[in-house]
């Protein structure tokens, strides 16, 4: 079944994953396309890194598996660090996709 999510609830989805993650990611939400699009703002290897998913359970672990990498690597270089992000999105987000 292909649901069709209206501007408004993934603009909301973009802003409110967006502060959820510090603003380490831009988040956008393509409503031609019906996904969110999250490119990570931190050090990363040349022409950056960005994810892909039709909503906030299926971006978060591909943003959580990024950010996990570039914690390793800012431990070796001497980057800064972003933050942890939790195994399951942060409640505001959970309750509001159910």
């Amino acid at each position: 079944m292909n649901v069709i999510i209206d501007p408004e609830t993934g603009c909301w989805w973009a802003a409110q994953l967006e502060q959820e993650v510090h603003h380490w990611w831009q988040i956008l939400w393509e409503p031609g396309g019906q996904h969110l699009t999250a490119y990570f703002r931190g050090h990363w290897e040349e022409g950056g890194v960005y994810r892909k998913g039709r909503d906030p359970h299926e971006l978060w672990p591909l943003m959580r598996d990024i950010q996990n990498k570039a914690r390793q690597r800012a431990a070796v270089e001497a980057l800064p660090v972003p933050p942890v992000l939790v195994e399951r999105l942060p409640d505001t987000l959970w309750n509001a996709i159910g």
